[in-house]
């Protein structure tokens, strides 16, 4: 959007993020990335994290049962992936292909 000299911007306090793994970053960080963006006389102030109705809801779901059992597989894909420890070509196969 190209803005003339005349026209001015009307720039709001807040800003929702959303599908952000928040495990992984937090306030701090979004505080740096903000700031590193602002131009001239901008300025970020404070980063708050709010969670969503939604996002309340699972958090309690997990404290009571757990996290899902697709992030658990998921997480520990990625752990075996970086440490390089597949060691068997059955850590590639998903559960459907061995039935074939």
């Amino acid at each position: 959007m190209v803005v003339s000299d005349e026209e001015k911007i009307k720039i709001g306090k807040r800003l929702a993020l959303t599908n952000v793994d928040w495990d992984n970053l937090n306030a701090v960080d979004l505080l740096a990335l903000f700031t590193s963006l602002c131009k001239g006389d901008m300025l970020v102030t404070k980063v708050e994290i709010y969670p969503s109705l939604f996002g309340l809801e699972q958090m309690k779901n997990d404290s009571l049962y757990g996290p899902p059992k697709e992030m658990l597989d998921e997480a520990e894909m990625k752990m075996k992936k970086k440490k390089g420890k597949f060691n068997d070509v059955d850590d590639f196969i998903s559960d459907e292909e061995k039935e074939k």
